[in-house]
């Protein structure tokens, strides 16, 4: 059993999705101390003008150790109204934008205090929509006591598996002989953002999931498992052969 893990974050971005999907088990890591900019309270969508930063306001000023499941939002700056606009203007034209913006606006409707809480109902919504089922578990609801490494490690032991899946940046820091001394499998994930159809162009990678959805709504999950490594070398390998048929014509 495949288990695999990320801290909190606001309208993940593509490759987590790719994660969750190659998972059988995601725990969503919030019991851990709350890092400034980092994806947290922000991530990416496309406009006809770039890539953009939605940022959701939080309140960390004198709070130097709070938990990720301890952060609020400062609502008393209108950022609701801010991002529902921003999503709105720039996929309102994309072919599953009806499929999907009443859940979006209704989203942004509600109250929100916590970050957590509205990251994690943003995701597990999300994965809904676009019939993901792997099942999402919180570190907050066991006993974790360690960190890093054996923290992995210990959410594998907790959770029944037998490998752990990290993301592809994590090769800085996992210590892989510690899974085998523990008779755990460690592998890591083989995500590439390969292009896709978007409303504008170019294309822009490593922008949230959402402009996958609105972009290819159902068939979002489809696409996911095509965004690994090997379909980026068969791709690069036509780009290569195609000036060769050109010639030869």
């Amino acid at each position: 059993m495949i288990l695999a893990g990320q801290q909190p974050r606001y309208l993940p971005f593509v490759g987590q999705f790719y994660k969750i999907l190659k998972c059988d088990k995601f725990i969503i890591v919030d019991h851990v101390q709350y890092e400034k900019k980092e994806f947290h309270n922000r991530n990416k969508i496309r406009t006809a003008q770039g890539w953009m930063w939605l940022t959701v306001p939080v309140i960390t000023k004198g709070r130097f150790h709070q938990k990720m499941n301890q952060v609020e939002i400062n609502n008393q700056i209108p950022w609701q109204k801010k991002h529902w606009k921003a999503i709105y203007f720039s996929y309102k034209n994309t072919p599953f934008f009806d499929k999907y913006a009443d859940f979006f606006k209704d989203t942004y409707e509600q109250k929100w205090s916590l970050l957590s809480e509205l990251d994690n109902y943003l995701l597990k919504k999300m994965l809904k929509l676009v019939n993901i089922d792997t099942e999402i578990l919180l570190s907050s609801d066991f006993n974790f006591q360690k960190g890093k490494n054996q923290l992995l490690i210990e959410m594998c032991k907790a959770t029944g598996a037998d490998t752990y899946l990290s993301g592809s940046q994590a090769r800085d820091y996992v210590d892989e002989q510690l899974f085998k001394n523990a008779n755990l499998n460690h592998m890591f994930s083989d995500f590439e953002p390969l292009p896709y159809r978007q409303r504008f162009k170019p294309f822009i990678p490593y922008l949230s999931f959402m402009d996958l959805m609105f972009n290819h709504g159902d068939k979002s999950k489809e696409l996911l498992l095509t965004f690994n490594k090997d379909n980026k070398d068969n791709l690069k390998s036509k780009q290569e052969q195609q000036p060769e048929k050109q010639n030869q014509q």
